[in-house]
């Protein structure tokens, strides 16, 4: 330590989380996690004698790569709730950077989860479930900033987890980032934000009612005119009047329009109620057959 001193070196500091890359044996690559960003690959590995979910980044060469990484490694450790990812350290490493999350992903994500109709009875109890894990996550100063039905796995128990594999992408590089709010993709607001997490979770429903991601095949251009036009997401077609009455006002134009999260639990828990109830009459209408 006095050598340190001594020769003025600056020492890099070693975060709370960190877990060396020789602790980690890396598996193969998870198949049933679907559409996660094209810089990292998430693979099923061991560390502490236990599998895991292993987050792989390709490259955090720049300083910016690695200071978003480490912000996002903060946000994430220390988290404890049952609809929350818990993430267990990471390597800040530019050659060996990788994020080590439990592994509760039986179902994939909500990509798989929801695909081909299966659950398509359980949107909105299933969505009730992420609102409380987001809720938790703002009334502890925390933002997502990247939600969409790729970070949401789906644990043995058919339990909703939110997590974050991705590095945001660097506001002002002309593209348009589907998932975000209006005054991200323009510009005019700050952005991780609780309004921002707000517009993303509306748009996630969406995601998962119709199968494709938000705007579907429209171009960025075509995107970024609708965003100026305002004032909500265009409805999409399947979806009830009583659904898009509050996927509406989640998706707000205005952020300071929209509810929130604790206001949502309240619109969406109504709406997971009269699921439940539907479920239960088809089943005693078929017994009744």
């Amino acid at each position: 330590m006095k050598v340190v001193k001594c020769s003025k070196v600056q020492v890099p500091k070693i975060p709370k989380f960190f877990i060396p890359p020789m602790d980690v044996e890396l598996g193969a690559q998870h198949d049933e996690i679907q559409a996660t960003a094209l810089t990292c690959v998430v693979t099923r590995g061991v560390w502490d004698r236990e599998t895991r979910l292993v987050a792989q980044y390709l490259s955090v060469d720049s300083n910016y790569a690695k200071s978003l990484f480490l912000r996002a490694t903060e946000t994430w450790y220390g988290l404890e709730h049952q609809n929350v990812v818990k993430m267990l350290g990471a390597s800040p490493l530019k050659s060996q950077a990788f994020v080590v999350w439990e592994d509760v992903a039986a179902y994939g994500n909500f990509l798989r989860y929801f695909a081909g109709g299966g659950h398509q009875g359980r949107v909105w109890r299933m969505f009730l479930q992420v609102a409380h894990g987001l809720n938790y996550m703002h009334e502890r100063g925390r933002n997502h900033g990247n939600l969409k039905c790729a970070h949401i796995l789906v644990a043995d128990d058919e339990t909703p987890k939110i997590c974050h594999f991705e590095l945001t992408r660097e506001a002002g590089t002309g593209e348009v980032d589907r998932w975000k709010s209006p005054e991200y993709n323009l510009g005019k607001g700050p952005d991780p934000s609780k309004a921002g997490d707000v517009y993303a979770f509306g748009l996630c429903i969406i995601e998962a009612c119709t199968g494709e991601i938000p705007y579907a095949l429209e171009c960025d251009e075509e995107i970024e005119n609708q965003l100026k036009e305002g004032p909500f997401y265009p409805r999409p077609e399947g979806i009830r009047d009583d659904e898009w009455n509050v996927i509406k006002r989640f998706c707000a134009h205005n952020p300071e329009e929209r509810p929130s999260m604790a206001q949502a639990i309240e619109l969406v828990e109504e709406l997971a109620w009269k699921e439940a109830l539907e479920e239960q009459d088809g089943v005693s209408s078929v017994k009744m057959n």
